[in-house]
């Protein structure tokens, strides 16, 4: 259940972006652990949503890390995005259905 509530955020982030996904997702690949792509800083992620100008609660952004969990490296907390990056089709799919 609290996955589905993460995947809304996601879905949310997307709406926003809309034809930007392709660019916003090439930041975050630039943004994320090179050793792996699927996990992100919160305050990176926080910043290039600013930068879009699309805000998520910290009730959210909890969520995010508690969901999708990832650690924690000097006191900043990482979380798993790799639901992030098949939102696209996703969205797609729910139309098809």
């Amino acid at each position: 259940m609290e996955q589905d509530d993460c995947i809304r955020i996601y879905e949310k982030i997307f709406k926003e972006i809309k034809s930007n996904w392709e660019k916003f997702i090439k930041k975050i690949r630039k943004l994320s652990d090179p050793d792996d792509q699927n996990v992100i800083f919160m305050d990176d992620f926080m910043s290039l949503l600013h930068r879009y100008q699309i805000d998520i609660t910290n009730e959210d952004r909890e969520r995010l890390v508690q969901v999708f969990p990832a650690g924690e490296e000097n006191g900043r907390l990482r979380f798993n995005i790799a639901k992030l990056y098949d939102q696209k089709y996703n969205m797609k799919l729910r139309k098809l259905y």
